[in-house]
C-alpha cells in the first residue's frame, strides 16, 4: 500500500471499498480543486455517502450521527460565524455548557475544529455524519441566512416622507445636543457607524468586572477595537 495514503484513505482500500490507485488520484484531484476528499469521493461517486461516514467514525473513534433524526432548527447556528461554517463545511447540532458538537464529514479536518474552538471558546468535539446530508443542511441555512438578510435590505431604505417630522422646541433642543455631546452617547453613535466601515459583521461589547471592551467580528475573527475608559 502507497505511503502516500494514510488515515481515512488507507481504511478505505483497506476494507475494500475503493481500489489504491482510484484514492490515490482522487487525492490528487481533491488538491488541485482545493475541496476536502471527503466531497470529492462522494460528488465523483467513488464511495457511497453512508459507507464513507461510517468508516470515518470507527477510523477516527467518533460518534456517528444520522443528520434526518436531528432537528436542526434547535441547533445553535449562531454560536458559529456562517463564513466558517462555509468555510469549513461543518455544522454545530448542539451544545452543552462549555462543548460544542460539530457535525463533520471528515473527522480529519483539525484546522476546522481548532478554529471555531477558538471563535467560540468552547472545547469542540466531532461528530460524523454523512457528507450529502451535511452539505444539504449547510446549504438550506446559508440559505435562510441569505433570505433573512435580503428582508433587512428591503426595509432598510425608508422614504423620509414616511416618517413624521416632530418640530422640538428650543429648550428641548438644547437638552439633546447636551445629552448628544456625553462620552457615552458619543461611543453608542460611532460603534456602528465604525463597524459598517470596517466591513464587521458583528459588534461584541463585553463587560468585565472592572473594565469592558469593545470587538469587532471581520471575516470570521474577532477584533478589539476599543477599551473605553470606566
Amino acid at each position: 500500500m502507497s505511503g502516500a495514503m494514510r488515515g481515512l484513505a488507507r481504511r478505505l482500500v483497506s476494507d475494500q471499498l475503493i481500489e489504491e490507485a482510484q484514492v490515490l488520484a482522487a487525492i490528487n484531484l481533491a488538491a488541485d480543486q482545493n475541496i476536502p476528499l471527503v466531497s470529492h469521493l462522494v460528488s465523483s461517486q467513488l464511495v457511497y455517502s453512508r459507507q464513507l461516514a461510517i468508516v470515518a467514525a470507527e477510523e477516527f473513534g467518533a460518534p456517528l450521527l444520522d443528520l434526518d433524526t436531528f432537528d436542526l432548527q434547535h441547533s445553535p447556528k449562531k454560536l458559529v460565524d456562517s463564513k466558517l461554517i462555509k468555510k469549513h463545511g461543518v455544522l454545530p447540532p448542539f451544545r452543552r455548557p462549555n462543548r460544542l458538537f460539530l457535525a463533520v464529514s471528515d473527522p480529519a479536518n483539525i484546522e476546522a475544529l481548532n478554529e471555531i474552538k477558538f471563535h467560540t471558546g468552547l472545547n469542540v468535539d466531532a461528530i460524523v455524519v454523512e457528507e450529502i446530508k451535511l452539505a444539504t443542511a449547510i446549504g438550506q441555512l446559508l440559505k435562510q441566512d441569505e433570505e433573512k438578510f435580503g428582508d433587512a435590505e428591503q426595509h432598510k431604505d425608508i422614504a423620509l416622507d414616511d416618517l413624521d417630522i416632530i418640530d422640538l422646541k428650543e429648550e428641548e433642543k438644547e437638552e439633546a445636543s447636551m445629552v448628544d455631546e456625553t462620552p457615552i452617547v458619543r461611543l453608542v453613535n460611532k460603534t456602528p457607524l465604525d463597524a459598517i466601515r470596517s466591513g464587521a459583521s458583528d459588534i461584541h461589547i463585553e463587560p468585565y468586572e472592572t473594565a469592558y471592551r469593545v470587538r469587532f467580528r471581520t471575516d470570521g475573527i474577532l477584533h478589539e477595537v476599543t477599551r473605553p475608559p470606566n
